[in-house]
């Protein structure tokens, strides 16, 4: 029989109604909720999209779609029943809900937390399995290592991650793994392994979908329990072989400056290594502001306050030993606090609206 611990106590799958009133937090009443509805075998699910790239919009995906997405992850991951499955992430959104719908599918006891940036301060047992968002991943490592290292198997998605972050994982023990995919994809279609002897460098298809790119070099994705309907992304990406690829960066960060197409992605990595470098941790992006003899210039936009001029120097001398002339940020911004989406991703395109 499934367990659910909320709070801190077991309660059975079969009484969940007898407990429908008892969560003190939001999370808790979300998470029994969809659990009654799931039980009592409703079968339309609504769900909306992060709104990181474009405006949010639902989309609507029928059980057995729910079913066979959890059915590739857990046998992908080799999840059993009786283990226990962590769900932290927000449930209203697709990644938080099939962790649940994992759960229930491959009968795994559900251990849940409201979404927080360490989910496991509380939690003394070991846990086989868990999904984060970088940022979580980032504070359990500086403040929960211990119990970071008690999980099983890890899936880490929402964003990609920093380079820094994928090297410290290297050395974790238990499995770790990035993620690819999207609310339209029902989470994750692609898998790669950060750590131990079977460590990758590039994506790898889970079984029963295929990918290509298309005239932009975007990748598209198709899978039967999807649907006839091809899922298309903005997302550049080079295929190594038909189930291996690694992600170039987005269609629309690219920044087209005196003729060159800069890839902000790219760019953004060297940036980030030179900012950990000098010591300085503030969240940016960089965007193409319009020019008349560039087109679009490079510029920069942080998160803090104005570093200062000595700081701003030593990080554009560090950028010059990175990067190309044209590919060096032209003006730097700054802002207290970025614009987010529900799901915490920066909303690019809102945050730049606030300079005005």
């Amino acid at each position: 029989m499934i367990r659910i611990m909320l709070g801190s106590e077991w309660i059975a799958l079969d009484s969940i109604d007898d407990w429908a009133g008892t969560p003190q937090n939001e999370a808790g009443r979300k998470v029994v909720y969809f659990i009654q509805q799931w039980i009592k075998g409703k079968q339309a699910f609504t769900y909306r999209t992060s709104g990181s790239t474009g405006p949010p919009k639902s989309i609507v995906f029928s059980r057995a779609q729910l079913e066979a997405s959890a059915g590739i992850t857990i046998n992908r991951l080799e999840l059993q029943p009786g283990m226990k499955a962590l769900v932290c992430l927000d449930t209203d959104f697709v990644a938080g809900s099939l962790m649940l719908v994992r759960g229930l599918v491959g009968e795994m006891d559900l251990i849940i937390r409201p979404p927080s940036s360490n989910p496991l301060e509380d939690i003394g047992e070991p846990i086989d399995f868990a999904a984060f968002v970088p940022l979580q991943v980032s504070t359990l490592l500086a403040n929960s290592r211990d119990a970071l290292n008690r999980i099983s198997t890890v899936i880490i998605g929402g964003t990609a991650l920093s380079p820094s972050l994928s090297k410290e994982l290297a050395s974790m023990p238990g499995k770790y793994f990035a993620t690819y995919g999207m609310t339209e994809t029902l989470t994750h279609v692609a898998l790669q392994r950060l750590n131990g002897p079977d460590r990758q460098s590039t994506f790898h298809l889970l079984p029963g979908f295929s990918a290509e790119t298309d005239k932009r070099g975007c990748i598209i994705i198709r899978a039967k329990h999807l649907g006839e309907a091809t899922v298309l992304t903005n997302d550049i990406a080079e295929f190594i072989s038909p189930t291996e690829f690694r992600i170039l960066g987005r269609i629309d960060n690219i920044i087209n400056s005196g003729g060159y197409k800069i890839h902000t992605d790219r760019v953004e990595e060297a940036i980030y290594q030179e900012l950990q470098n000098l010591g300085l941790s503030q969240r940016f992006f960089l965007f193409g502001k319009p020019d008349d003899q560039l087109g679009e210039r490079v510029c920069l936009l942080m998160e803090s306050d104005p570093v200062g001029e000595i700081a701003q120097a030593a990080v554009i001398k560090g950028l010059k030993g990175l990067l190309q002339k044209y590919e060096l940020p032209k003006e730097i911004f700054y802002l207290k606090r970025f614009k987010e989406t529900p799901t915490q991703k920066i909303d690019r395109k809102a945050t730049i609206q606030l300079l005005g």
